[in-house]
């Protein structure tokens, strides 16, 4: 790490490019024409450029610019965004050649004990303290940052809801929000329990809520695709043969 840090710090910094794309001032870039424009800017330094570019969804047709400084050669180019456009598979079909998918999860316990130690807060010498502390603030690294549990619950409530907010509805037409919600409660309430279609149908009839079969499955794919579930499929190790159905999804 503090190699890499080194060597950010005295070899390449000016040639970093860094653009939010939810920044003040570059939140009117939607076209491929202003990004472009955006970028040349920003790119006066000689020799190789890293460029990094947030919220790039954003801007429509973006893959076309990113695949023109690419095929120039002088730009290593890394781009994030909403989970549910740029982790669900429709990115693939837009960027030609080469590239690489970095999936970011939230902090593990060791990680989360790290980030304690470089904002400079108190890491107890208990690890059963901490452990509970981890299990109450979760793993989101900015929530280390607060000291009161009341400021790291109000921050994980807002990230969370941007998650539905901004990665799921704004980008997913659910014509019928209460039923998705019950469905996403309940996922959400049985995490690592083996479940099934026809259970949740059944267990949402019983509530006086009937959706088709394929509607479930969409609604399921949504959360899977914006990283608010992960699906594990069940599997008979004697037979090898999966067990058709029956599933178990985890939180992230």
């Amino acid at each position: 790490m503090c190699f890499a840090y080194n060597y950010v710090e005295n070899e390449v910094k000016e040639n970093i490019i860094y653009l939010n794309l939810y920044k003040r001032g570059y939140r009117s870039v939607k076209t491929p024409e202003q990004l472009e424009k955006l970028i040349d800017e920003n790119s006066k330094v000689p020799g190789l450029k890293y460029l990094f570019i947030d919220e790039v969804q954003n801007v429509k047709d973006f893959e076309e610019v990113l695949n023109e400084y690419r095929d120039d050669g002088d730009f290593s180019i890394f781009i994030t965004g909403s989970n549910s456009y740029l982790l669900s598979g429709e990115l693939i079909t837009k960027l030609t050649g080469r590239y690489i998918e970095f999936e970011m999860f939230p902090l593990n316990f060791n990680e989360y004990l790290e980030m304690k130690k470089f904002f400079k807060k108190n890491v107890s010498a208990n690890l059963l303290e901490e452990f509970d502390n981890y299990l109450i603030e979760g793993g989101f690294p900015k929530a280390v940052q607060f000291d009161s549990i009341q400021d790291k619950r109000t921050y994980i409530s807002s990230v969370i809801t941007e998650i539905f907010e901004k990665d799921i509805k704004r980008r997913v037409k659910v014509k019928n929000t209460s039923v998705f919600n019950k469905v996403q409660q309940y996922l959400i309430n049985n995490f690592g329990s083996t479940t099934s279609l026809t259970n949740i149908l059944s267990d949402l009839e019983k509530s006086g809520m009937r959706i088709k079969r394929e509607t479930l499955n969409r609604y399921i794919k949504i959360l899977c695709d914006s990283k608010v579930l992960y699906e594990c499929e069940r599997f008979d190790l004697k037979s090898r043969k999966s067990i058709s159905g029956e599933k178990k999804y985890y939180l992230c």
